[in-house]
């Protein structure tokens, strides 16, 4: 058994038969069981990654049809971006796959699930010359406005206020009577009823 320690217990049946063994199958497995020597685990190399320090992305293709033209294949590309630590997966699908759509995506993804500082570190890898102060305030700043218009929503402007903000001139809006806008088209877009 040590010279084969791969032979099945059928095909040592097969020829044991040839040489004249009367015994049955589940006698020769049993017996087989007691004398092969135990299997050697196969070598496995797991890639563990530290928290921020790689991910890997993926373009899958898919063929579609669209409802409003039923006639017409489509491809769409379903953009992925998975951590290695986590196994976090952050997906996009897309209409191209294109460096700008590529670049479009890793943006969002790094905004979706980095803050400003993981952010820097991998767009400093990437060559960046900007500093860490810039990015991370982008990202405050851009995680803020949403936080903002999400506090927005939860005050509803009155009908008066929203008539007045929609007949100024945008350049004359205050931040705030920009953002409440933008809350209120983002939600009429959506065909709720109220904000």
């Amino acid at each position: 058994m040590k010279s084969y320690p791969g032979l099945t217990g059928s095909r040592l049946l097969r020829e044991l038969r040839e040489r004249g063994y009367a015994g049955g199958y589940t006698a020769l497995t049993d017996f087989l069981r007691d004398v092969r020597p135990p299997a050697n685990p196969g070598f496995e190399v797991r890639l563990e990654t530290p928290p921020g320090e790689q991910a890997q992305v993926d373009f899958a293709q898919l063929h579609v049809v669209f409802t409003d033209e039923p006639m017409t294949p489509r491809i769409v590309w379903l953009f992925s971006m998975v951590l290695g630590h986590s196994q976090l997966i952050w997906a996009r699908f897309v209409m191209h796959q294109n460096l700008p759509t590529v670049l479009r995506c890793h943006i969002a993804a790094f905004e979706a699930i980095c803050d400003g500082a993981e952010l820097w570190r991998q767009l400093k890898c990437k060559g960046f010359r900007g500093c860490s102060r810039v990015v991370g305030e982008w990202a405050a700043r851009r995680r803020r406005s949403e936080r903002i218009c999400d506090q927005q929503l939860q005050k509803v402007p009155s009908t008066r206020t929203i008539a007045r903000l929609m007949t100024t001139a945008r350049d004359q809006l205050s931040k705030a009577d920009t953002i409440t806008i933008a809350a209120v088209f983002r939600h009429a877009n959506l065909g709720l009823t109220h904000i």
